[in-house]
């Protein structure tokens, strides 16, 4: 298991964190559009929050990066 580190040091606030948990608890788990979840936060290579539903420990899956639309979609816009 990855270790974490004090939120706080990070500049994260530890309560706001865990309010994301119950969201994406409620929001999208309990709800049924996921059957699982898997939310990681951090700051360079420290780990500030670490959270799962359901997702194995050693699962393999693919994480995907949103910068290259997001930034392609803001310049077609100027």
């Amino acid at each position: 298991m990855t270790a974490t580190t004090d939120a706080r040091s990070l500049g994260f606030l530890p309560d706001r964190l865990e309010r994301l948990n119950a969201y994406i608890q409620s929001r999208y788990i309990d709800s049924g559009k996921l059957p699982f979840a898997g939310l990681l936060i951090g700051r360079g290579d420290e780990v500030a929050h670490l959270w799962t539903s359901g997702v194995a420990e050693d699962a393999i899956y693919r994480i995907a990066s949103m910068t290259k639309p997001v930034t392609s979609l803001a310049i077609m816009m100027l």
